[in-house]
């Protein structure tokens, strides 16, 4: 199946007092510089917490790891930033086992 996919909150900048927690350290920085905005996707998904990313509305995006979002609070109409918030799928479930196969008999020619 397809990855699930970030919901784009256009010109929307949360942040630590307004409708996000930080996760950057210091708070109010950015993670890092990084090509695109898919890249800022998958360095959440690698931070343990991250539940959304704000990032810059330039190539290449500053990224900000986010977590505990309010989107109600957060600031809206700012041009400069989208925040995506992460898909809250839970991991799959492993497949059920399959069952044994009887052994196959070879047909007569």
């Amino acid at each position: 199946p397809p990855p699930a996919t970030w919901t784009l909150h256009a010109s929307t900048n949360c942040y630590a007092g307004a409708g996000a927690e930080d996760l950057e350290t210091p708070s109010g920085s950015s993670c890092c510089t990084l090509p695109s905005r898919v890249d800022c996707f998958a360095r959440c998904d690698a931070t343990a917490g991250c539940e959304a990313v704000v990032v810059t509305s330039t190539d290449p995006v500053l990224c900000y790891r986010r977590r505990s979002v309010d989107l109600s609070s957060c600031a809206q109409g700012d041009a400069g930033y989208d925040t995506h918030v992460r898909p809250s799928t839970p991991r799959p479930a492993p497949p059920p086992p399959q069952p044994p196969r009887p052994p196959s008999t070879p047909r007569p020619a």
